[in-house]
């Protein structure tokens, strides 16, 4: 943003940054003809290249969507198993306090 912006910021500056810039870049790619085919060449290996390294991205982001899932589940299981284990140690002690009673 700072290339565009901050030439553009002064009115003295749009024809210095047209002409260095600009005009270098229409010169290149809009009257070159011979050139053409091949940029359109180089565009449609860059788009192929880019959907290949999206699909990348969706992949993993799917991954750990899935793994952010499971740890969720793991994580509730652990507490599951921890109150089983309370409740466990409650009986336990019952069933003692009951049988020393009963002796």
């Amino acid at each position: 943003m700072g290339l565009i912006s901050a030439p553009m910021g002064k009115r003295s500056n749009i024809s210095k940054y047209y002409y260095n810039v600009l005009n270098e870049l229409i010169e290149n790619f809009l009257r070159k003809n011979d050139l053409l085919t091949e940029r359109c060449k180089q565009y449609t290996e860059r788009v192929k290249e880019f959907k290949m390294q999206w699909k990348k991205v969706s992949e993993m982001k799917n991954d750990l969507s899935n793994f952010m899932k499971l740890s969720k589940k793991y994580d509730s299981l652990e507490e599951k198993k921890e109150q089983l284990k309370k409740k466990q140690d409650q009986i336990q002690s019952l069933e003692e306090a009951t049988n020393d009673k009963e002796e």
